[in-house]
């Protein structure tokens, strides 16, 4: 699909088939306006302000937004739209599963059971029991990490230390798992990231890692760009905030302090990092998911069983999601965001910038009360 074509979906504000989609109980007809009203009475007054887009299959439908991006103590003053970029927080991990399963898919000598140790920094001390874990163990948070690693200082020191045996295999979600992504996705794409000889001086290694970390960071930026994002249409990317008047987050109820963006993300983008809007990730999202503009049907389905949370509504419909959040304890605001996928077509993706009724629940329930 053309650029202008996917210019014209975000930005019309209108469905190609009017309200109504073929994505009912036995093929009937549902106006997605309705579905788009459930989720806004869900959310209108119980935050400072959210955006949401709805997709079926590849098609933009319908777009919301309502409240505040930035309030009155944080001039300019700013209304909510569906282009104003947040940090998706870990609505990043299934971008950058996607990405590292793309990688894999091109290399004939490696899959996700081939063992992730010899992608490492070749520099790094690889403790023993690490050597037993795989790229599926990273996808399905069962490497047995037990840590909050996100720079590449903290993630060479989760390598030297190693895990549990008894760990290993275990469902336990932790951040690092998709956070050393960002420095597998460059090996595993053959990218020429400077090597640091294992026996090279104290000296040395202090001089060279840092070029290392940003050069790391770079090529996983710039291989989602490639790969991932430019395919469907998105201009470039970034792990960071919008340089003028970011959109920001606040506490809700809602108080006169000022609010937050979480800063830059650029070297430890991976696990969170990627500042997106609703227009942005519906983008993405139903082009990765509904075409085959980035990789193959099975490819598509093998990713959603690995990086996803997978279920069925009280209706019957099964779906596939992934929630972000930052918390509104220890920041000045909150975050929560959410990608949900239904079996029907439909792809809703949302962002809420305070404390908000609980993402995937809620939508999971708007849609229930639409579906029939």
């Amino acid at each position: 699909m053309k650029l202008l074509t996917i210019s014209l979906f975000l930005f019309c504000g209108t469905s190609v088939f009017g309200q109504s989609i073929p994505a009912g109980s036995h093929g009937a007809m549902l106006n997605v306006s309705k579905l788009a009203d459930e989720i806004e009475q869900r959310y209108k007054g119980k935050c400072v302000g959210f955006q949401f887009v709805i997709s079926y299959k590849d098609h933009f439908e319908v777009q919301r937004a309502w409240g505040k991006a930035r309030r009155v103590q944080d001039q300019p003053n700013k209304d909510m739209s569906n282009g104003e970029q947040y940090n998706i927080a870990s609505v990043s991990k299934p971008i950058t599963g996607a990405a590292l399963m793309f990688a894999l898919a091109h290399r004939s000598d490696l899959n996700v059971d081939s063992k992730i140790w010899p992608c490492l920094p070749s520099h790094w001390h690889i403790h023993n029991t690490v050597k037993v874990i795989t790229f599926r163990d990273l996808l399905t948070h069962t490497s047995g990490f037990r840590s909050g690693a996100e720079s590449y200082a903290d993630l060479k020191t989760m390598i030297a230390q190693g895990i549990h045996p008894a760990d290993h295999g275990v469902d336990k979600y932790e951040n690092c798992n998709y956070a050393i992504m960002r420095l597998l996705i460059p090996k595993v794409a053959k990218l020429p990231v400077i090597s640091i000889p294992d026996n090279a001086s104290p000296t040395m290694v202090t001089l060279q890692e840092p070029i290392q970390t940003m050069q790391y960071a770079v090529d996983y930026m710039d291989f989602v760009q490639k790969k991932l994002f430019t395919p469907v249409g998105l201009p470039t990317m970034r792990c960071k905030p919008a340089a003028n008047d970011p959109a920001l987050c606040y506490q809700f109820p809602e108080t006169q302090a000022h609010g937050g963006d979480f800063g830059d993300w650029t070297l430890t983008c991976g696990a969170a990092g990627w500042n997106m809007s609703t227009r942005q990730m519906s983008t993405f999202f139903s082009h990765l998911h509904h075409t085959n503009q980035v990789w193959s049907d099975n490819l598509n389905n093998y990713m959603k069983k690995l990086c996803y949370e997978i279920g069925s509504t009280t209706k019957g419909v099964g779906y596939y999601e992934k929630e972000g959040y930052f918390p509104g304890s220890g920041n000045p605001g909150e975050l929560n965001s959410v990608i949900v996928g239904f079996d029907n077509g439909i792809i809703v993706v949302l962002i809420a910038n305070s404390q908000a009724p609980s993402v995937e629940d809620t939508v999971r329930a708007a849609f229930d009360a639409w579906y029939h």
